[in-house]
């Protein structure tokens, strides 16, 4: 058994001046936050038993839980001498991810040569 967590946390800015002809520039400016936070856990069981010398039955079974959820701002300004033009973009990501695998099996165990 087992079990993970994350947290990331990021924060952006950038500021450029393009300088223009005519002594005229440009702007422009970008700034962003983001944070990942997540986990999950994960597990086996397993169980054999013995029904004669020679037969087995086993079964186990093996499961994970994980998700996390991503969200991510931008804010974009472009400055230029005649036009002016702002952007904000949002992104909410949610992902959860689980499975279970579940195996039976019987043995049976064969005499060879010289054996019973």
């Amino acid at each position: 058994m087992g079990s993970n967590l994350f947290l990331n946390i990021a924060r952006n800015r950038s500021f450029r001046t393009d300088f223009l002809p005519e002594g005229q520039y440009s702007t422009l400016e970008q700034s962003g936050n983001f944070t990942n936070l997540g986990g999950g856990g994960y597990g086996q069981l397993g169980l054999d038993y013995d029904l004669t010398p020679k037969d087995a039955l086993n079964l186990s079974v093996r499961g994970n839980l994980f998700g996390y959820t991503n969200a991510r701002s931008q804010f974009t300004r472009y400055a230029a001498p005649t036009s002016l033009d702002e952007n904000n973009r949002d992104i909410d990501t949610h992902n959860q991810n689980n499975n279970l695998d579940l195996n039976f099996g019987y043995v049976k165990t064969l005499g060879g040569p010289g054996r019973s």
